[in-house]
């Protein structure tokens, strides 16, 4: 995971929040898309769409993104498909 596509609805108050992660700006960027898809079409969603950011790993912290958040949703997300794996064998 190279590149990580962040978003906010306000930067100053509320900071930048990552999206999705991906090893090309595209994979990102698209990964993003599909995530935010899922929050539908209110005021809020419009604006993270609008506000979204594909940015190096390396590059994240100049939008105050640090790496313990990095490494805290990467572990969430492993948890979350584990979780998901997890089901779909019990069914």
């Amino acid at each position: 995971m190279k590149f990580l596509a962040i978003s906010t609805t306000n930067a100053r108050t509320l900071g930048w929040r990552i999206i999705a992660t991906g090893d090309t700006r595209r994979e990102a960027a698209e990964a993003a898309e599909a995530e935010l898809a899922q929050l539908g079409a209110d005021i809020y969603a419009e604006t993270m769409r609008r506000n979204l950011v594909v940015v190096a790993r390396s590059a994240a912290e100049r939008h105050g993104v640090s790496e313990y958040e990095v490494e805290r949703y990467l572990d969430a997300r492993d948890a979350r498909d584990a979780e998901r794996e997890q089901a779909a064998a019990s069914r």
